[in-house]
């Protein structure tokens, strides 16, 4: 739900609105204080204290947050409270409304703000040095803002690490203080954006590398469910990737460096990040030795082609000082290779291609090549070699991905059996519906009901497929057969989809099914959601005109389970 202030009072719900009024006229909204252009924090006295931060962002939309510990839906009572509370306070930073502002309120502001006006400037310049001698965060950010300090990436991971230990509880940020931090960063990240547009190139950069940094350090203590300490590092990096596009050639040759120091530090081990660092880095390449120093670093994820790939379930982990999977193998190879192809050209490409072919995604990139030049035979060779060793190593997706490319070569050789062997195949264990209409154009139609009832017969002895089934007999239009399989299993989720097919063709029988299936689900006591169900069964039965035996099946329950008093009650709605 996007939340506006034009919006709040339609949006959420009247329990909760109501609760916020109530809040906000027994004046328990305490210290609300617009901390920055429309951005607002305060504080809300419930049964305890509860922080409670609003922002309405550029879109218009607003960005809420409370410390309070409510599971039942996006917004709180609290955070409705500081909503009615912003609009009669600060009325005249919105759109105009018919509410008359507060004048209690709107008076504490405006005092403030004419108090700092009239007082001398050797006053605040003591009163912010008294604020900086009790905060340090203030005072690294008066540092920073009037340039005290020279605006490197130190300076800037002062200012990060101060958003983040201002809401950490013992060295870990919990959902809410990962959301206040991360709120915190992003701003950070704002102010570097617009240095950026600004030309000021130099503290850009520091600013999304401190940003980058110190954010990825902080992340495995932190409770980011929702992304957004992960998302201030992605706005950073964009942000990064940018500002390579705009600098000078001294300015790329220092950012080349610093993405590659960046991407080595421990704590970027295993995250996306530091591909994104090296891919920067990997684009800014201009001179035969920074082409060494990234192929250097990324040699170490080089798995050699003789050795032995490894269990899957143990890839993931440290070899040596070095993160290495097979996937890392892959993108350190595909960053050479954009390198490569960029600076050297197609037929370098193919040959650096050709020699990591051990690597599915390069076997996959040079059969897309041999495929286009018509080369089928040596591309089905190493599709043949690409499925025999994914299936020892027992990796069923990339097996599937082999038979496909092999697929698309049966049909230009329009070799029809291997056609129909690979699409039942994909049919089955893949379940990619599509192959259906390929299967159904390559096999005769005096041999298709033959053909699909082994399909169906194969499909049933796989754990996963009842639905494929199901589907299967939708579009053969095999309703009586689908019913079938409604009685065997009981009117399932699945069948459930196919409701007003079965009910058009075949009332009396779908009814039939809702009454034993209702029988069955309240053969044992359950709770209120299972009754209800049931008793939804019956209603159905009555909108296919079985309404006396409804009521029959109703007093029988009744007579059966007198004591099931919420059963009962989900009974006389029928």
């Amino acid at each position: 739900m996007d939340l506006t202030f034009e919006n709040f009072k339609r949006e959420l719900p009247a329990q909760i609105l109501e609760r916020g009024r109530a809040y906000l006229k027994d004046g328990v909204v305490t210290d609300l204080d617009m901390i920055d252009d429309m951005h607002w924090t305060a504080q809300v006295i419930g049964s305890d204290t509860y922080d409670v931060d609003i922002e309405q962002l550029a879109n218009g939309t607003l960005a809420c947050s409370c410390t309070c510990p409510y599971e039942h839906g996006e917004y709180c009572k609290h955070v409705a409270a500081v909503l009615y509370a912003i609009e009669e306070t600060f009325s005249d930073q919105l759109k105009p409304r018919k509410r008359k502002a507060s004048t209690k309120r709107a008076a504490k502001k405006v005092s403030l703000r004419d108090l700092l006006a009239k007082t001398s400037q050797p006053e605040l310049a003591a009163v912010l040095l008294e604020l900086a001698e009790q905060d340090k965060r203030i005072a690294n950010q008066l540092m920073v803002r009037f340039g005290a300090v020279k605006p490197d990436k130190a300076a800037y991971s002062k200012l990060v690490k101060d958003a983040l230990r201002a809401h950490m509880d013992h060295g870990f940020l919990d959902y809410q203080g990962s959301r206040r931090a991360a709120s915190a960063v992003l701003k950070l990240v704002g102010q570097a954006n617009h240095m950026l547009e600004q030309g000021q190139w130099e503290a850009s950069v520091a600013s999304y590398r401190a940003v980058i940094d110190n954010v990825a350090a902080a992340i495995n203590q932190a409770d980011d469910s929702d992304g957004m300490l992960g998302q201030a590092i992605g706005e950073a990096i964009d942000g990064l990737r940018q500002a390579a596009t705009q600098g000078t050639e001294e300015q790329e040759q220092a950012l080349f460096t610093d993405c590659l120091t960046d991407a080595q530090a421990v704590h970027m081990r295993g995250w996306d990040w530091r591909w994104d660092l090296l891919n920067i880095a990997a684009d800014l390449i201009s001179t035969p030795e920074q082409r060494q120093q990234l192929f250097a670093f990324l040699d170490q994820f080089q798995v050699p082609a003789d050795k032995p790939k490894p269990d899957i379930w143990r890839e993931i982990g440290f070899l040596g000082d070095h993160l290495m999977s097979r996937f890392d193998a892959e993108r350190a190879a595909s960053i050479k290779l954009a390198v490569i192809d960029r600076l050297d050209g197609d037929k370098a490409a193919e040959k650096f291609i050709s020699e990591h072919i051990q690597l599915d995604r390069f076997r996959q990139m040079m059969i897309e090549r041999l495929m286009k030049r018509g080369d089928l035979k040596q591309a089905k060779e190493l599709i043949t070699q690409g499925i025999s060793i994914n299936e020892q190593q027992k990796l069923p997706g990339l097996v599937l991905g082999y038979k496909q490319m092999l697929l698309k070569i049966a049909v230009l050789e329009k070799d029809t059996p291997t056609v129909i062997r690979l699409a039942r195949d994909l049919l089955l264990n893949g379940r990619d519906y599509q192959y259906y209409d390929l299967l159904k154009e390559a096999i005769p139609t005096a041999e298709w009901a033959a053909f699909t009832d082994s399909l169906i017969k194969d499909a049933q002895s796989h754990r996963y497929l009842p639905d494929f089934v199901l589907w299967l007999y939708a579009r053969e239009e095999r309703w009586s057969d689908m019913l079938r399989a409604a009685k065997e299993y009981g009117w399932t989720e699945s069948i459930e989809r196919y409701r007003q097919e079965l009910e058009t063709r075949l009332p009396a029988e779908v009814a039939a099914i809702y009454e034993q299936t209702a029988y069955k689900m309240l053969e044992p006591a359950t709770d209120r959601g299972v009754y209800r169900m049931a008793c939804l069964l019956l209603t159905r039965m009555k909108e296919l005109g079985q309404g006396k035996r409804a009521d029959e099946i109703v007093s029988n329950l009744k007579q059966r389970f007198p004591k099931r008093r919420s059963l009962l009650e989900e009974l006389a709605k029928v």
